[in-house]
């Protein structure tokens, strides 16, 4: 195909659906994973859903308790391996394709080397 449209450059490629994860995730850790990113993520997310629902009923909250929830949420964040298995799975379908787990086994250490 390449040679009927135009030899150079090639228009056409192949591109495999683990190639796209991991470019994908690897831009992912490289936008999201790092500062400042990361501290705003952290501060958009400050578990809205509790404050919204102590909110809700009159309930205030101390601040040492929203630093504990900010704290763990930028754990959750940063714990890469266990993001980047929890996307595999999502992105894999694995949960619909058990068959997946096995076809695409990738891991973490290939991104990061």
């Amino acid at each position: 195909m390449n040679a009927a449209v135009l030899p150079e450059p090639a228009t056409f490629g192949a591109y495999s659906c683990e190639k796209l994860f991991l470019d994908v995730y690897q831009h992912f850790l490289d936008t999201m994973c790092v500062e400042p990113a990361l501290t705003q993520w952290v501060d958009r997310l400050d578990v809205r859903r509790a404050t919204q629902w102590r909110a809700e009923r009159g309930v205030g909250r101390w601040k040492h308790e929203i630093e504990a929830d900010r704290g763990a949420a930028r754990r959750y964040l940063e714990d890469h391996e266990a993001r980047f298995e929890e996307f595999r799975r999502r992105f894999f379908m694995i949960d619909l394709f058990r068959e997946n787990d096995a076809r695409f086994n990738l891991t973490l250490t290939p991104i990061e080397a």
